[in-house]
């Protein structure tokens, strides 16, 4: 019976030992953010501040690269979905002098619409 309760007191003691040490890191810890936050706020702490820095600008980059991913994949399906007949810029004859080519233009366009 002696033996049982000196055991138990043991394992209450260890249990109130360790309890009596996470509360002084939670406390340590809590003084820790409240010193970070406070030197912040003041502008004192400038290695934390290079920190956020770079994690938001990371995070800009990152957001850039899936908006310029985005547009390259949307590029990329709507020029695939093209027919493969020649369009009128691929007939183009840039040996022509510009007035022929804007003559041309007109014709076509004139033919199109019935003018």
């Amino acid at each position: 019976m002696k033996q049982e309760i000196l055991k138990k007191l043991k394992a209450l003691n260890k249990n109130v030992d360790d309890a009596k040490k996470e509360s002084f890191k939670a406390k340590w810890y809590a003084e820790g953010y409240l010193d970070c936050i406070d030197d912040i706020l003041k502008g004192e702490n400038s290695e934390l501040l290079k920190i956020f820095e770079t994690k938001f600008a990371s995070k800009a980059k990152e957001e850039a690269f899936e908006d310029i991913e985005s547009l390259l994949s949307s590029l990329y399906k709507y020029i695939n979905d093209l027919d493969d007949k020649k369009t009128g810029s691929d007939s183009t004859d840039y040996s022509a002098h510009p007035n022929e080519r804007a003559q041309r233009f007109l014709e076509r366009i004139n033919k199109e619409t019935g003018r």
